[in-house]
């Protein structure tokens, strides 16, 4: 979230600013690489996501001026309207909240590091607080985890067409459920019970 400069201490105007994660591995945006159900899967970014991530801070940039503007030579009444247009419009990110997925963390870093370095900004009292929630990851795809999207929505491995996109779009359906014995699951019991309350047994 981020707060504006002039109204930070006053009126408590505060942004709430969504981001998706940069492209990951599994995302199939680089070549040899093809669009995969990642869900709760940890895959990290790709060399094109880091990009995304660090042109993200280039865009909040240009719509957030810098508290620096208008400073310099010339007319001290245009500089000073500068500086009050500029303040205005200032931000700072003060909260930075994501997944416990390294795709999304990964994505905070590059863009929150470059948001940083443009504004010329590494002051640590003004960097953002860090707050990770596995209820933000991303849904989970069950079994269908680690197998290409175009393969599942064909039908090759027997789901039809309907149940597909009923389980990528719908807030209800539920996609197959990993097996208890599934390398998968293992893994991921491994990784997340800790985080979600489980208790090791699979609940």
């Amino acid at each position: 979230t981020g707060s504006s400069t002039s109204n930070r201490n006053s009126n408590h105007i505060h942004t709430l600013l969504l981001c998706r994660h940069g492209d990951s591995i599994w995302n199939g945006g680089t070549p040899g690489s093809q669009e995969t159900f990642t869900g709760w899967t940890d895959v990290p970014l790709s060399s094109k996501g880091i990009t995304e991530a660090m042109n993200t801070a280039t865009q909040l940039s240009r719509h957030f001026s810098d508290p620096g503007a208008g400073d310099g030579d010339g007319d001290h009444e245009t500089n000073a309207n500068a500086n009050a247009n500029a303040n205005t419009n200032a931000m700072r990110i003060d909260v930075c909240l994501t997944s416990k997925l390294q795709r999304a963390k990964q994505t905070a870093h590059h863009c929150l590091w470059a948001f940083a370095e443009q504004h010329h900004n590494h002051n640590h009292k003004d960097e953002p607080l860090y707050k990770e929630d596995y209820r933000l990851n991303e849904r989970h795809y069950g079994a269908l985890q680690g197998y290409i999207k175009s393969h599942i929505e064909s039908g090759k491995y027997g789901h039809s067409p309907q149940d597909v996109q009923a389980w990528r779009r719908s807030w209800y359906a539920v996609p197959p459920l990993l097996d208890d014995d599934d390398d998968r699951r293992i893994e991921e019991l491994r990784a997340w019970m800790g985080h979600c309350g489980g208790d090791g047994d699979g609940d």
